[in-house]
């Protein structure tokens, strides 16, 4: 038992910050300045005016916001959460909608519903089986997006598997890159050891293609400047060029040049130049 003292909102009612064991609130309430607690949970509507500093974990099923920045053991919410500030935590689950004005530094990541991200965002893995937007780039070392994903800047991760619809304005990187060939990507450039642009049919895909509809318009598939690996097998692909020591060039595909030193193969009519660099 720590001996604190538990704050208990049940009604529409304003409470001073401080320091606190478990913090209920279940009516609107406001909670005016730092917040410091052992757990906080939220089934109604909260404004805190400060930052929160909380050693346990913070539950939301209302509506709460937070005016300064947020340090948690875990948070997980399933209503609408607000952070004005940075946040700072072990794990992230968004199951309805969120917004984090600052920057993230957390573990694992799961969302399923909202998510807005201004400040860079930091984490361990990432799962988006939602939405998200990342204004100031992602940074892992395992990333999943099967839901709808935007990142303004670069995704950097070891691994990263794309199923989903995604928009990356700068560099995609990772040591391995699978897009399932079902999804719609774009992408300012790819870098990595091993990246593959394939059917989900295969054992390790990164596929970001797709068919085409009447007329020969592509409906689904990747467009990319540039990738640059040691390894790379795309199709259903356009891009200005390809460079690597291994390049398979698939059906679908529309590159203007392939740069490569080891082996190169391509479908008819995919690829406009070819050269071999030493």
């Amino acid at each position: 038992m720590s001996g604190k003292i538990n704050l208990n909102i049940d009604m529409a009612s304003t409470m001073p910050g401080g320091d606190y064991g478990k913090v209920m609130i279940d009516g609107a309430g406001k909670i005016e300045g730092d917040l410091r607690c052992e757990r906080l949970c939220c089934d109604g509507g909260a404004s805190i005016e400060g930052s929160v500093e909380c050693l346990g974990e913070v539950e939301s099923s209302g509506m709460l916001k937070i005016v300064g920045n947020l340090q948690c053991e875990a948070l997980e919410s399933d209503g609408a959460i607000t952070i004005e500030g940075d946040m700072q935590s072990e794990s992230l689950e968004i199951n309805g909608r969120g917004r984090i004005a600052g920057a993230v530094h957390t573990g694992d990541t799961e969302v399923n519903g909202k998510l807005s991200v201004k400040g860079a965002f930091f984490c361990k893995d990432l799962e988006v089986n939602g939405s998200a937007d990342f204004a100031a780039g992602v940074h892992g070392e395992k990333v999943e997006l099967s839901g709808s994903c935007k990142v303004e800047g670069d995704l950097e991760a070891d691994e990263v598997e794309i199923t989903g619809s995604v928009d990356i304005s700068g560099l995609l990187n990772g040591e391995k890159i699978l897009i399932d060939a079902d999804s719609r990507a774009k992408i300012g450039d790819i870098g990595g050891s091993e990246i593959k642009v394939l059917h989900s049919g295969h054992k390790m895909v990164v596929s970001l293609l797709g068919g085409r509809r009447a007329g020969g318009e592509r409906s689904r598939g990747l467009t990319v400047n540039s990738i640059e690996g040691d390894v790379v097998e795309v199709v259903n692909t356009t891009a200005k060029v390809i460079r690597g020591r291994n390049i398979t060039i698939g059906h679908g595909c529309r590159i203007d040049c392939v740069e490569y030193s080891g082996q190169f193969t391509a479908a008819e009519g995919t690829v406009t130049q070819a050269v071999k660099v030493e």
